[in-house]
């Protein structure tokens, strides 16, 4: 059981490197939102991981399992399927049942239509026999290994442990009840995917229009896609709309886009895309021309930098940021130094071993005496107070203070 119920790598948009976990083109695990609704757009993602990766490709098309070289068959009439005998076709959407059931609804039709049945093969061919090996245990393996990989993708579903015992280590029994359950989605879950697809679709992109900008958006557009079935999906006409819009939206880039989209019409997603980010590229290339000329970041490598981390203006010279600073320093000094004001450096220099010291006072807060370390009288230079100088400065001064 907790074989086939593997949670531990879901809903999580880290890369992975196990084989076993369906991704996305970005090697993103494919996440499923837990809407019924939403299962058909999942499954098909996870249709194109196992054709890009071959992963049960096999499988699907024969009920068979090719692993290094070998080719392991359920019956040995599989071998005329497999080889071209007796033609039919089958593939993901339509997985190939077990071949005594596929070969009793081909002989079922024959005898409706009153036709011979074809002859199915009772051995392998000459020199075959090392090549295709009648092995059911091997492809029962594979079809758990199936399972396996669905709940990589569906295991956290309330419903996923009860219908994963049902299926009894069968994936391809697993997938069919993954499809009734998408087919029997409410008009509710119907809506909720399709509201939050159209939502995205609106918002288009908020702010300002750059590389980032677009790389946000179309991440978040891929993840609400994902969940639509794809009858659901838009045609890559609308696509292409949608991302001419975008692009018209901008004042600094519609006119470019225009001509560029009026040269070679835009058909898909991806082509409207590439004509989009071509200007935003050169904006962010013009951008970073005129910094390293100028010294000044424009408004698209600001863009492109939302966290203001732009990059690096040429260096200056270091003599010259140097000399700069020299004579920016003398231009203060003198300013410093400039009539009716005292240079500050010479007053330190003055002061520098002086000591501070609090001079004896009355009770009503006159200076009583003078001591040592007070400033001297102001006229004769003497070891007193100003009041106290006899001299004949001070008499003439009158003052007395």
């Amino acid at each position: 059981m907790s074989n086939h119920l593997d949670t531990s790598t879901l809903s999580t948009t880290a890369v992975t490197t196990d084989s076993n976990v369906p991704v996305n083109f970005d090697n993103k695990p494919i996440i499923w939102d837990k809407n019924d609704a939403a299962i058909a757009g999942a499954l098909h993602q996870f249709g194109l991981w196992s054709k890009r990766q071959d992963r049960f490709e096999t499988l699907f098309e024969f009920h068979a399992y090719s692993n290094r070289g070998k080719i392991y068959m359920d019956t040995v009439q599989n071998y005329s399927f497999i080889t071209g005998a007796v033609s039919g076709t089958h593939d993901f959407d339509d997985p190939c049942p077990p071949t005594p059931m596929r070969v009793a609804k081909i002989v079922a039709a024959a005898t409706a239509a009153k036709t011979a049945p074809p002859t199915f093969a009772a051995s392998m061919g000459p020199g075959d026999s090392n090549l295709y090996i009648v092995n059911p245990m091997e492809v029962r393996k594979h079809r758990a290994d199936l399972l396996v990989s669905l709940n990589h993708v569906f295991g956290k579903a309330d419903w996923a442990r009860s219908e994963t015992e049902k299926a009894a280590g069968n994936g391809l029994k697993y997938l069919d009840t993954l499809r009734q359950r998408a087919a029997a989605a409410s008009i509710k879950d119907r809506t909720a995917i399709s509201a939050k697809f159209d939502s995205v679709k609106r918002s288009g992109i908020l702010g300002s229009l750059s590389l980032d900008s677009i790389d946000s958006f179309l991440l978040d557009y891929e993840q609400a896609l994902t969940c639509l079935p794809p009858a659901q999906r838009p045609t890559d006409e609308v696509e292409a709309q949608m991302i001419s819009t975008i692009a018209m939206r901008d004042p600094e880039t519609r006119n470019l886009y225009e001509f560029k989209a009026e040269s070679t019409p835009p058909s898909s997603l991806e082509e409207a895309t590439n004509i989009l980010k071509g200007i935003l590229r050169g904006r962010v290339r013009n951008d970073e021309i005129d910094q390293y000329i100028t010294g000044a970041p424009g408004t698209a490598l600001a863009a492109a930098h939302p966290t203001g981390a732009a990059p690096c203006a040429p260096c200056e010279d270091p003599i010259t940021v140097l000399t700069a600073a020299v004579a920016k320093l003398a231009a203060t000094v003198d300013k410093i130094k400039s009539p009716g004001r005292k240079d500050p450096r010479k007053t330190l220099d003055k002061d520098k071993d002086k000591t501070v010291v609090t001079a004896p006072r009355n009770a009503d807060g006159s200076v009583k005496e003078w001591i040592s370390g007070m400033a001297k009288c102001k006229y004769c230079d003497g070891g007193h107070l100003h009041r106290d100088c006899t001299s004949d400065k001070a008499k003439e001064d009158g003052s007395g203070k």
